[in-house]
């Protein structure tokens, strides 16, 4: 069997991807907050926690990071069903909340 190889022209967008998913780079400039919803995979308080976005996509986040605020819900757990926000503040740092889904 003979392999070919296809090339296509696709049409050009302003796109940003994200750990592997893709946004929409006005809502990554204009400072909108980027939500993301997974399940947390480990949790290590104060250190550092893992959470799985899609099949074989994990966003891991440094809780000890200097320049980026935390803040994570009390009820965070292995195997919880979480909302992440990321958002800049005015002060130019990172600030991402990580809250249980209800």
């Amino acid at each position: 069997m003979e392999r070919r190889l296809f090339l296509t022209r696709l049409p050009l967008f302003p796109a940003v991807v994200f750990n592997g998913i893709p946004l929409l780079a006005s809502q990554a400039q204009q400072g909108r907050p980027i939500k993301l919803a997974g399940q947390v995979r480990y949790y290590e308080p104060g250190k550092r926690i893992g959470i799985d976005i899609q099949p074989q996509v994990e966003k891991i986040y440094d809780l000890t990071a200097k320049d980026c605020t935390y803040v994570v819900d009390p009820d965070v757990r292995v195997g919880s069903n979480v909302i992440t926000e990321e958002k800049k503040e005015e002060n130019g740092k990172k600030m991402v909340s990580i809250r249980v889904q209800r």
